[in-house]
């Protein structure tokens, strides 16, 4: 069985067990360059400062989108390190300031393209332009969108709303999909998840 195959097996059937061994993947050093080891340590130690001090933020997620990261393309730290940051500026009352001082601009600059506007985020027009934006971007925050996007659809069964379902896939079937084609890893499960998805919503 191949190693993903066990993940995803893992996330579906015991997700409290795949958090946990996330977890414990960031805890052991991940790279041999010792600057590489501590600036993901420091990152680490942000993540987690955040994560005490806004309860809405839930820490799981987007270290869950850096493992994702690892698993499904070549390990690199600003991959990984945008991935963990990547919905930093959707937290409510988030002092950008701050946070713009202590990570990489660069990073930043990614995590900007990627913010959306919540309220606006089943408007027609408005995620045109985002993903109009966003393909116009960096090739990593395109990446990062997609693996945000592959680690919601676990977690979509969830919603009791069938009509957000619907339009959730929808837009993964238009905008994210094109994007991780030529991933054939990454597009088998992404595309495993929407048809797993789509039965839950017709079967219940």
């Amino acid at each position: 069985m191949q190693k993903f195959e066990i993940y995803h097996k893992l996330r579906l059937n015991h997700p409290k067990q795949f958090d946990k061994m996330v977890f414990d993947e960031f805890n052991k050093p991940l790279f041999k360059s010792k600057y590489k080891i501590d600036l993901l340590k420091k990152n680490l130690s942000i993540l987690k400062k955040i994560s005490k001090k806004f309860k809405n933020f839930n820490i799981k997620h987007p270290l869950r989108v850096s493992f994702y990261s690892i698993i499904f393309f070549k390990k690199n730290l600003d991959l990984i390190t945008l991935s963990m940051f990547h919905n930093l500026f959707e937290i409510e009352n988030i002092e950008k300031k701050k946070y713009k001082k202590i990570i990489d601009s660069e990073i930043i600059k990614n995590i900007e393209k990627l913010t959306i506007d919540k309220s606006r985020k089943f408007e027609k027009v408005y995620i045109k332009k985002y993903y109009k934006n966003l393909l116009e971007s960096s090739k990593m925050a395109q990446i990062v969108k997609c693996l945000d996007k592959f680690d919601n659809l676990y977690n979509l069964n969830r919603n009791p709303d069938i009509s957000i379902k619907k339009k959730y896939l929808a837009e993964i079937k238009k905008y994210i999909m094109p994007i991780i084609k030529d991933n054939k890893k990454f597009y088998k499960y992404l595309n495993l998840m929407i048809k797993f998805n789509n039965y839950q919503i017709k079967n219940g």
